[in-house]
């Protein structure tokens, strides 16, 4: 614009309207493109940043669905080793049958559902006969041997998932039955008699059998204190099938066990 109008004052070129606002179209043309450059550079900025955002909500996003994930596999692996610590301690480390702490919640459970619903169950108390003398004689690995076979006879003669056995300590076990009268456990009972009796321990000083002797009590609680007057009767009973020559059931009745 500025040598449009040097040259036309010096007579160079004719002089005319564009001529003489040469150096404001100039200036407007330049403007106008500065503001093209400027817009251009505003809106190139602004797609950047707009990417930039759209990558970084990307990037949290993946990050948090990442924590996310990591969070559900923690808390996986918390609750398996919580059932795994759970299911340790109520198991009894050497036959695996549950141990008296879970035995004693059982019970107090399912006294509360035949208490509601007025149905029967049944204990039975069982006691592996002589069982000093299987230590004494072939030494307490082969009486933990025994116990482990008898846990196994006891719980292969469960009926049902609710039927429980569990180690009550020592060689004496207990053997919930639910819904269950005194004919119906007296059959179980004289299945895990049998089972037992004819069952073969390998010892490695040979093979041993042994007997165990079983005391019974069914009925209908009324009370949760009915727990332990159920155990204590089938105890007792227990102890009679002891006096009574071993390798037998005894049934508990009100008049006292027969």
């Amino acid at each position: 614009g500025g040598i449009v109008i040097v040259l036309s004052k010096s007579n160079v070129i004719p002089s005319n309207l564009f001529t003489e606002y040469a150096l404001l179209i100039g200036s407007l043309l330049e403007a106008l493109l500065l503001s093209f450059a400027l817009a251009e550079r505003i809106n190139k900025e602004r797609s950047l940043r707009i990417e930039a955002q759209s990558l970084a909500l990307q990037t949290q996003r993946q990050a948090n669905e990442a924590l996310e994930q990591r969070v559900a596999e923690r808390t996986v692996e918390l609750e398996q080793a919580n059932q795994k610590l759970k299911t340790l301690s109520d198991t009894d480390q050497l036959t695996g049958l549950k141990n008296r702490r879970y035995l004693n919640q059982y019970l107090e459970d399912e006294f509360a559902r035949c208490i509601r619903y007025q149905h029967s169950i049944a204990i039975l108390m069982i006691d592996i006969d002589h069982f000093k003398s299987v230590n004494d004689n072939y030494g307490h690995l082969a009486g933990d041997q025994c116990l482990k076979v008898v846990a196994e006879q006891i719980q292969a003669s469960n009926r049902a998932p609710t039927d429980l056995a569990a180690r009550y300590g020592g060689e004496e076990f207990c053997f919930v039955l639910p819904e269950t009268d005194s004919e119906g456990a007296t059959v179980v009972a004289q299945r895990v008699l049998q089972q037992i009796e004819n069952t073969v321990i390998p010892l490695e000083s040979g093979n041993l059998r042994v007997t165990c002797s079983v005391g019974l009590y069914a009925g209908i609680p009324n009370s949760p204190k009915d727990v332990n007057l159920f155990v204590n009767r089938a105890d007792a009973a227990l102890y009679q099938s002891k006096q009574n020559g071993r390798n037998c059931l005894t049934s508990f009745s009100e008049a006292g066990s027969d």
